[in-house]
């Protein structure tokens, strides 16, 4: 229902959203610990395909650049999730993906 720049912005927001309300959902996606390898499972198989999906209508429409790889956008935003002021952290990174 939105161009593709804009879904994926929409995306990105509503991910922010959740991975920040999830006390310690960030910090376990990427503590290492295997009692967490199912959750980090089920982000790749579901998440980031559709991140996937999104960010190539993106690139072919121009509006952003070919070298964003989804899971390495999902661990960013996960990352910055840690602290306060996620989603205007957030913001600034995908500001940098604009082609």
């Amino acid at each position: 229902a939105y161009p593709p720049g804009e879904a994926l912005d929409r995306w990105i927001a509503r991910y922010t959203q959740f991975v920040a309300t999830k006390q310690g959902l960030a910090a376990a996606l990427h503590s290492g610990d295997p009692a967490y390898e199912p959750l980090r499972d089920y982000f790749d198989t579901h998440l980031a395909p559709t991140l996937e999906r999104l960010l190539a209508a993106a690139v072919r429409s121009g509006e952003v650049r070919r070298d964003v790889d989804a899971r390495d956008l999902l661990a960013a935003v996960a990352n910055l999730c840690h602290g306060a002021g996620a989603e205007r952290m957030v913001a600034l990174l995908v500001a940098g993906l604009r082609a």
